[in-house]
């Protein structure tokens, strides 16, 4: 087998195994149709997610209104569309943010050690001792509350874990033996990072980013939830947040359909990081 055929052989058989399981892939046809709609949602809703009077105030759900309409008469259902846009948006975003900083903090405190990982790995464990949700709360507060802010917000908090998690690999890579024949060879160390150590320390690095996109889903709709989301735009949390004064009224559609879709999304993200790490790990993929 070539040397470029092996790696399509391998992603097949990984591919394989994931499909195997019905539970992760209905969570990825989940998220792939929540993604889809998302991206389609000015199609596919029948109103501006904003506008006002679309139809009568709390209209249960009906046919003109699948979702009903909440106290001024916004549309739910163009709200959960649009919302998905912005919550889906800040999730994929953030995960990416988190996921490259914590990629070359950890790889470079992992490869080459010494003072330089103990002055990183401090660094990270700063962040990781401050309770994320206040953090956030006092940032989001001082900063104001738009939607980049949150973003910001999210990804100066996440990165740590994803530095802790490519830092524990490197150190268990670097001392393999295709490594060390690099070294012998001369080749540098920015060379040795990028195509030796790199391609076979982000297998765990993608199922990483798959529960930081879930969590950061989950704090930005805590933020918007606490009234510190970006008002001028519809998420799932802003949704909530406007619907929280009608718990208590004969409304619950304000509330359970974009409550619906955030649960969902978020489980579904966490079922398939589960599905990818019994896949890729060697322990788990047998059983």
């Amino acid at each position: 087998m070539s040397a470029e055929a092996a790696p399509r052989s391998r992603r097949a058989e990984l591919a394989r195994a994931f499909l195997r399981n019905p539970v992760s892939v209905i969570a990825l046809a989940w998220t792939l149709a929540i993604g889809l709609a998302a991206l389609a949602a000015p199609l596919l809703s029948p109103h501006p997610p904003l506008l006002t009077n679309a139809g009568p105030p709390f209209l249960a759900p009906a046919a003109a209104h699948p979702m009903g309409t909440d106290d001024l008469g916004r549309d739910i259902f163009s709200g959960v569309l649009h919302g998905a846009r912005v919550s889906l948006g800040v999730g994929i975003a953030a995960a990416l943010g988190s996921s490259v900083i914590g990629l070359l903090v950890g790889l470079v405190a992992g490869y080459r050690g010494g003072l330089l990982d103990n002055l990183l790995m401090r660094v990270t464990e700063v962040f990781l001792v401050i309770p994320m949700v206040f953090l956030a709360i006092l940032f989001v507060a001082f900063l104001g509350s738009s939607v980049w802010n949150v973003l910001l917000v999210i990804v100066l908090l996440s990165w740590p874990a994803t530095a802790r998690l490519v830092r524990g690999q490197v150190l268990s890579v670097r001392e393999r033996d295709y490594v060390k024949a690099a070294r012998l060879v001369g080749e540098g160390d920015g060379f040795i990072m990028v195509h030796e150590v790199l391609p076979n320390v982000l297998a765990p690095i993608v199922v990483n980013a798959s529960i930081q996109m879930a969590h950061a889903i989950v704090v930005e709709a805590g933020l918007s939830f606490l009234g510190l989301g970006d008002q001028t735009l519809t998420s799932w949390g802003v949704m909530l947040y406007r619907s929280q004064r009608f718990l208590l009224q004969d409304a619950w559609w304000t509330f359970v359909f974009p409550g619906m879709a955030l649960f969902l999304t978020v489980l579904a993200l966490n079922v398939i990081a589960d599905g990818l790490n019994n896949v890729i790990n060697p322990r788990t993929r047998h059983r």
